[in-house]
């Protein structure tokens, strides 16, 4: 587990970035893979912050795409 500091370097934000790059090489059934693991597994309290839109669209985008 990464220092407090460094929260971002979790499996979950890997997942968030992963998702956002299987989605732009048309990857979609990965892409939704990666981005619902990583919007799941985020802490409780960072699930609803204002960043999570763009992940959140990209998997809308990429379950449509299925």
């Amino acid at each position: 587990m990464p220092p407090e500091a460094a929260y971002w370097l979790t499996s979950a934000f890997s997942g968030l970035t992963m998702g956002i790059c299987a989605l732009a090489l048309g990857r979609y059934s990965e892409a939704v893979g990666h981005l619902r693991t990583g919007l799941d597994g985020l802490p409780a309290e960072l699930r609803d912050a204002p960043w999570t839109w763009e992940h959140k669209d990209a998997l809308r985008r990429a379950a449509e795409a299925v």
